[in-house]
């Protein structure tokens, strides 16, 4: 099976239909750069300016409603995680109940597929562009940290499209998946096995690595002191946290790694990043669950979202009818959360519905009406601390650094520690592992494929009463019917 493929006079339509977005949504801050309508791809790369906005343009495809905006975060893979007791939308039930072969289903699928590609696409003929031996627009050191980023959001699209289309990685591996596509040409690409994709994005990532070795997260952190108020910083590289950055990247090798079965290889991705981002990126305390409810300091890599309100309005108002509202049934919530816990997750993300006459709690996790900075607002995490420190919990090659990484995300969440003993096991770690999970990324599009990772027989029902068996055919989304990039 291969893979149509389409040629570079539409991939930069493509990246100038972002400019256009970015520069219609009127986002002063996003990104620090304002984009340019440029009408030639020659000009748009014979400049520092345009340069930066094309890159501008990929990162903002990131939030599409399609990507990670909303499908990919909020929305489909969150009712595939059986988060949802009642949902009426794009991807509501069908994906609850794993019901692929309906026309909605598919189109949903197919977009999901089709914007990953098309992002992809951009991304290439960006990469393209700047190792160009001719190509002399910016300084040595911001063009490798430039295609830095530009390698790992390349990776990064390849793992969740493997994770979504791919077979189940831990009995599958060598079964065919999606192809791994790094250029830009009327070519078609060949789909290849899990196993070679997941080599794919690894041999980027290393580039990655290797090109932002100098990048300035390293020794100034996030670098939010350099934001005016109105959320405009002084240069193209500060504020880290909304780019693909060093830590960002050590910190998704290691999601990737955990997901290919190859443990040693993630704690050790962990270890060599543990210390050095303890400085930048501490954990939020509980006035910061108030102002920030989306744990920016913790955050390594997010996107500027301008539709995230909107989405929460539509998903998760206390205003919204009982059959559209997307929210935890009560037993589910209290499966996840314990109402009688301290944990501050479920203090600060979910409240009683009261402004809709609800008796039962709505997610708060993504409204806009305690977030104390304008420079906060829209930000949306992708890669949080408290992932690093479940995989070293998992990948801790002593059971009992296991549960000293486990302990520390617990405590900073307002749960108490679970106590080590001689008689502690593996399972026990993992089953608390698990349940960290579902508490941490409601919203975020991880538990889902948390689950498949561990090819688990049977998860949580969205009733919070009862399991889901769990099969290949409830874990394997069809591929797209024409298998192409898009169309």
């Amino acid at each position: 099976m291969k893979i149509k493929a389409i040629g570079k006079p539409t991939v930069f339509i493509f990246l100038i239909l972002g400019l256009l977005l970015l520069q219609s949504s009127s986002c002063k801050k996003f990104l620090q750069v304002q984009p340019r309508d440029y009408m030639f791809e020659e000009e748009a790369f014979s400049t520092p300016k345009g340069v930066e906005s094309v890159l501008n343009g990929i990162y903002q495809s990131l939030a599409d409603s399609l990507s990670y905006g909303n499908a990919l975060s909020l929305n489909a893979t969150e009712n595939m995680a059986q988060y949802y007791y009642s949902f009426r939308g794009p991807y509501s039930n069908v994906f609850r109940d794993f019901i692929y072969v309906v026309p909605e289903a598919r189109t949903a699928l197919n977009n999901i597929w089709s914007q990953s590609y098309r992002t992809i696409l951009g991304v290439n003929n960006f990469c393209e562009r700047l190792e160009a031996p001719s190509f002399n627009v910016l300084p040595a050191a911001q063009r490798n940290i430039m295609l830095g980023e530009a390698y790992a959001i390349r990776a990064y699209l390849h793992f969740d499209l493997l994770r979504m289309f791919g077979p189940v990685y831990a009995k599958d591996a060598a079964k065919q998946a999606i192809p791994y596509v790094r250029i830009v040409a009327r070519e078609a690409q060949p789909v290849l096995p899990a196993n070679e994709v997941v080599t794919a994005i690894m041999k980027d990532l290393e580039a990655s690595l290797a090109l932002l070795e100098n990048d300035p997260v390293r020794t100034k952190g996030p670098d939010w002191s350099t934001a005016s108020a109105e959320g405009q910083a002084v240069d193209y590289l500060s504020n880290r946290q909304r780019r693909m950055n060093y830590f960002a990247v050590k910190a998704f090798a290691a999601r990737v790694l955990l997901y290919a079965g190859k443990k040693s290889e993630a704690w050790n991705s962990v270890q060599s990043m543990l210390t050095a981002q303890e400085a930048f990126f501490p954990w939020p305390t509980e006035p910061d669950y108030n102002k920030d409810p989306l744990l920016s300091k913790e955050t390594f890599f997010g996107i500027e979202n301008r539709k995230m309100y909107d989405y929460d309005r539509r998903m998760f108002s206390a205003l919204l009818n009982d059959e559209v509202i997307a929210t935890p049934a009560p037993a589910r919530l209290d499966e996840i959360y314990n109402a009688a816990s301290k944990d501050l997750r479920l203090k600060y993300w979910f409240k009683v519905g009261l402004e809709g006459d609800k008796t039962y709690k709505v997610m708060t996790k993504f409204s806009n009406t305690t977030v104390a900075s304008s420079w906060l607002r829209y930000f949306q995490p992708l890669i949080r601390k408290s992932e690093l420190y479940l995989i070293a919990a998992e990948t801790a090659p002593v059971l009992e650094q296991g549960y000293y990484y486990l302990n520390t995300l617990r405590v900073n969440k307002g749960l108490p520690p679970v106590q080590y003993q001689p008689g502690s096991t593996t399972a026990e770690l993992m089953s608390n592992i698990r349940a960290e999970y579902q508490r941490e990324f409601i919203g975020e599009g991880q538990l889902f494929f948390m689950f498949k990772r561990l090819n688990l027989a049977e998860i949580p029902s969205y009733t919070g009463a009862a399991t889901i068996p769990m099969d290949d055919w409830k874990y394997v989304p069809p591929v797209p019917d024409d298998e192409s990039w898009y169309r």
